[in-house]
C-alpha cells in the first residue's frame, strides 16, 4: 500500500490520490494530523485531529487541551478517552453541547470546522486545490461511524465540497457577525419594550 501511496501516477486528471500524513505534497497537508492555527468558538485548534478527538469528551477543559495537540499526540489522547469509556461511539460533545454521532447537527459541525480551515489555512486550501480533479481516497480510514468520529466517506465528501471553491472572506464573516449582533440587539430591545408596555398596561 505504501508503494501505491508514494508512487501512484498522477498523469490522469482523475487517477486516485491517497491522503496520509506520510505522503508527499499535497496529500500530506490534507491529513488531519497536519498542524494548523485556527480558533473556533473561542478555542485554539492546532490540528483537525485534535478537534475531532476532543469531541469524545464532555469536559470543556479537556476539550481545549486536546485541541492544542497535533498529529499522533491528539490521536493518542482520543484513544485514552475510549479506553476509559468516556467515549461510547454514539455521542459527541462540543462546548457544552451533545451531538448524536448520526445526527445532521453533527454533520453541520464537521462542515463548519472544515470550511473554517479552508478559509483560514492557506496551505491547506492550496494543497486541496492542487489535487485538481483527481479522485481522493483515504485508505487508512474507517467506514463504520460507530468506530470513528470521521468516516472515510465523510472526510472525502467534506474535502470535495470545498475543493476549488471561493473561501469566505474575512470581511464577509465580519458582516455576518455584525448582522447577528444587530439582530440580537433588536430582539432584546423588542422583548424589553413589550415587557415594559405590558407592565404599564397592567398597572394603569
Amino acid at each position: 500500500m505504501k508503494i501505491f501511496r508514494t508512487f501512484v501516477s498522477h498523469k490522469s486528471p482523475y487517477s486516485p490520490m491517497d491522503i496520509g500524513s506520510k505522503c508527499k505534497y499535497p496529500l500530506d497537508v490534507l491529513s488531519n494530523f497536519t498542524e494548523t492555527n485556527l480558533e473556533y468558538d473561542g478555542v485554539a485548534i492546532r490540528s483537525i485531529e485534535g478537534f475531532l478527538q476532543a469531541l469524545k469528551t464532555p469536559d470543556i477543559d479537556t476539550q481545549k487541551e486536546i485541541c492544542s495537540l497535533v498529529g499522533y499526540a491528539a490521536k493518542k489522547a482520543g484513544n485514552k478517552l475510549k479506553k476509559k469509556n468516556i467515549y461510547d461511539g454514539e455521542h459527541l460533545y462540543w462546548q457544552g453541547r451533545t451531538f448524536s454521532r448520526h445526527s445532521e447537527e453533527y454533520q453541520k459541525l464537521l462542515k463548519r470546522i472544515y470550511a473554517l480551515k479552508y478559509s483560514e489555512d492557506i496551505n491547506f486550501r492550496n494543497a486541496l486545490n492542487k489535487t485538481g480533479n483527481h479522485v481522493l481516497t483515504h485508505s487508512i480510514g474507517k467506514d463504520n461511524p460507530s468506530q470513528t468520529v470521521l468516516t472515510t466517506n465523510e472526510f472525502i465528501s467534506l474535502l470535495l465540497s470545498l475543493r476549488n471553491t471561493k473561501p469566505v472572506r474575512f470581511i464577509d464573516k465580519m458582516k455576518l457577525m455584525f448582522k447577528r449582533i444587530t439582530n440580537n440587539i433588536k430582539r432584546t430591545w423588542t422583548n424589553n419594550y413589550n415587557k415594559v408596555t405590558q407592565a404599564i398596561l397592567i398597572n394603569s
